[in-house]
């Protein structure tokens, strides 16, 4: 069996899939609807093979870009987005035993109330190719090869009666307001890798938190020397000295939880080239 994904700017979590699915099979595919240097990088590290697709990216382009590639008599073609996650593979890997010639799973709107249940079946001619996104579909060699000779204004209802065509909906993760995906947090995650990998977290934030701490001390000591009663700027000066040595201690604290992560971050890389070398 071979496991395809097809994926757009997912190079934060290509590496983990290729990995899972090699679990189930040796031969596993990624398709680019863009050209991402990174993400197929870390492919071809893994031991996918990765092409570039630049038609439509309705099933029958697709299905294609893949008939030439499939090394089995079935293939499972996984759209690797933020609703799919790799806890499914299981599960699609054991139903992909039993299933048809042709299984498509549509996503639907988690907010339709109408589908109580997971997942849906639907007419085989309900919508054309161009007006569905589909989240994963399992197909005989002989029904990709179907597929790939229709339009994408076909439906699946249009294949050939002698295939077994079964389209089901399933329901796809409800958005909220205020959910942040992984690539609108990869700056933060680049910024934080950055300063672990600089390897000079002491030099950062330990120099610099060690002056403020000395500063701090330096004016609540001169302060305190003062004697008598203070008045509003030996008060203002108090509140500097002590905003001073927190964040002289807070920075000195960050500088060596920094420079331990730094150590296990190089440990953790140097057991994964050993592991990718053998």
């Amino acid at each position: 069996m071979d496991i395809c994904f097809v994926t757009r700017n997912q190079s934060l979590r290509i590496g983990s899939a290729v990995i899972r699915a090699l679990e189930f099979t040796e031969h596993v595919h990624v398709i680019q609807l863009e050209d991402d240097e990174t993400e197929r990088e870390i492919a071809n590290e893994c031991g996918a093979n990765v092409f570039h697709h630049s038609n439509w990216s309705t099933a029958p382009e697709i299905a294609n870009s893949l008939k030439d590639l499939i090394h089995s008599e079935q293939i499972i073609v996984i759209s690797l987005d933020n609703d799919w996650r790799l806890s499914n593979l299981p599960l699609l890997f054991t139903s992909a035993r039993t299933a048809p010639d042709v299984l498509l799973a549509l996503k639907m709107d988690p907010t339709d109330r109408r589908h109580s249940s997971e997942q849906t079946i639907l007419q085989a001619d309900a919508h054309a190719y161009s007006e569905v996104t589909i989240q994963h579909a399992i197909c005989s060699k002989d029904g990709l090869e179907q597929i790939s000779k229709q339009d994408r204004n076909d439906t699946p209802g249009d294949l050939p009666e002698n295939l077994r065509v079964l389209v089901i909906e399933v329901k796809s993760s409800a958005k909220t307001s205020n959910q942040q995906s992984l690539t609108t947090i990869s700056g933060f995650s680049k910024l934080l890798y950055w300063m672990l990998e600089s390897k000079h977290p002491l030099i950062l934030f330990g120099i610099p938190g060690v002056i403020l701490f000395w500063v701090g001390f330096q004016m609540a000591d001169q302060l305190v020397n003062i004697g008598g009663p203070h008045d509003t700027v030996g008060v203002g000066v108090a509140l500097a000295a002590f905003a001073a040595t927190l964040v002289g201690v807070f920075a000195i604290t960050a500088s060596m939880i920094l420079f331990v992560l730094s150590k296990q971050v190089e440990r953790i890389q140097a057991e994964f080239s050993a592991t990718i070398e053998t």
